[in-house]
């Protein structure tokens, strides 16, 4: 059974709010910053490069529903590493130490020149790729401005437009946090009916933290009742090969990663 938004309000505002202190599994032992597990090594290694390198990962208790702080301390210290980076390893919360000669990932270690080298995230522009980036933007614009018309119509029918402009005045002010576990949520659901194939559709650090989480105290009923019922029926319905598990025939209350959860 697939729910509209009113039906599933008073049981996800609980759940946001009861999962947002708790999202991140793994925080820094030295100023408490939160994140995944890479997130949280690499913040260590910039932030902390003189001390030794230790992290906190964060349990949820089964039988007290209680979440334990479990200190793990890798006894390096970053700075003084001369021939090695620091790989996360982010399947085993492990690190790996490869000589710098060797590497070819983007590490974090020691760098010949500054003692510790710079990770670039993936916000940062790289100048090969700015022509390319200016000619997505363009397309996307042009995209946009064709199609805006029609999209406000069809939210007006639905009695959707209001709240959708106030969402745009909010975003071009600077008021809306686009960190919010709803509006993560929300984007999932749009990349999820964006994929070709259901396969393809990946989700978010913060979305899978928070399934994650909600499975680890609701179990897995949990999940089941947030997701809907997805492609199920498409054989029984006499879909053909090519037509089943699309996301465009799917019904969903939330774009679940279920596998992974």
């Amino acid at each position: 059974m697939t729910f509209d938004s009113n039906e599933m309000i008073s049981v996800f505002m609980n759940l946001s709010i009861l999962c947002r202190s708790e999202m991140s599994e793994y925080s820094c032992v030295l100023c408490q910053t939160k994140g995944t597990f890479s997130e949280v090594i690499e913040h260590s290694v910039a932030s902390h490069p003189h001390s030794t390198l230790k992290y906190n990962r964060h349990l949820l208790d089964d039988s007290t529903g209680r979440w334990l702080r479990q200190t793990i301390n890798f006894s390096i210290i970053p700075s003084q590493l001369s021939d090695h980076v620091i790989v996360p390893l982010e399947e085993t919360d492990d690190i790996e130490l490869q000589d710098i000669a060797k590497s070819s990932e983007p590490c974090l270690g020691n760098d010949a020149n500054s003692g510790l080298a710079v990770e670039f995230d993936d916000n940062t522009a790289d100048s090969g790729d700015s022509d390319d980036d200016d000619g997505i933007f363009k397309s996307l614009e042009g995209n946009f401005i064709a199609q805006t018309p029609e999209v406000l119509r069809i939210l007006e029918s639905h009695n959707k437009l209001r709240p959708i402009c106030n969402l745009w005045n909010l975003i071009s002010a600077g008021a809306f946090p686009l960190n919010n576990i709803c509006f993560e949520l929300f984007i999932d659901v749009v990349n999820w009916y964006d994929q070709g194939r259901t396969k393809a559709m990946r989700y978010s650090t913060i979305t899978k933290q928070f399934w994650r989480t909600g499975c680890k105290l609701f179990k897995s009923k949990f999940l089941n009742f947030m997701s809907g019922f997805k492609n199920q029926g498409d054989i029984v319905c006499g879909k053909d090969v090519d037509e089943q598990c699309l996301p465009k025939y799917s019904r969903i209350n939330f774009a679940v990663n279920i596998a992974k959860s």
